[in-house]
């Protein structure tokens, strides 16, 4: 007997749903195009708006002028937020790692040359670029460090390993081949 109740109740919510979107339709056919007209131009323009915001502030992070003293501050208020998190967290592991990291951006500022990592496959040129590179295009300004093939294993953890040497560079290049 109390099954008929969340029928009873089921039934009525659907009579009334059905009900609605039957007024609904009937009013949407009745607007035309007018309205169709003036949401595709509210939408363009909202599109318009949100691009140009968009452009506004990546231009602005390219733009803005960082200076040591600027770098120097703001590694000292990492400083403190570690420092403030070591307090709050009790022996984790990731607050040693963060101070390691902070302690390794002081000694990279001083850094004159830039680090960059040669990955891909098995046999795509990766030696040959960077020697061609050495030889004609930057000489003492550029480290190049050529990892291990990628793709020669499979499995999940196959290439962990070549991916933290890459992560420890400025820049990494991927070659691919092209047949």
């Amino acid at each position: 007997m109390k099954l008929q109740r969340p029928i009873l109740v089921g039934g009525l919510g659907l009579s009334f749903s059905l009900w609605m979107l039957q007024n609904l339709h009937d009013s949407m056919v009745q607007v035309g195009e007018f309205s169709l007209l003036s949401l595709l131009a509210l939408g363009g323009g909202l599109w318009l708006l949100k691009l140009n915001r968009t452009q506004d502030s990546s231009q602005l992070l390219n733009s803005a002028p960082v200076d040591r003293a600027t770098v120097e501050g703001t590694i000292t208020k990492a400083e403190a937020v570690v420092n403030q998190l070591a307090q709050e967290t009790e022996n984790h592991q990731t607050v040693e790692t963060l101070r390691e990291q902070v302690t390794h951006l002081t000694a990279e500022l001083d850094r004159q040359e830039m680090i960059a990592a040669v990955t891909g496959g098995k046999s795509v040129g990766k030696t040959t670029l960077i020697e061609v590179l050495k030889s004609t295009w930057c000489q003492n300004s550029v480290q190049f460090q050529e990892t291990p093939p990628l793709f020669v294993e499979a499995g999940e953890k196959s290439d962990a390993d070549v991916l933290t040497q890459a992560n420890k560079s400025d820049v990494v290049l991927f070659l691919t081949m092209v047949i």
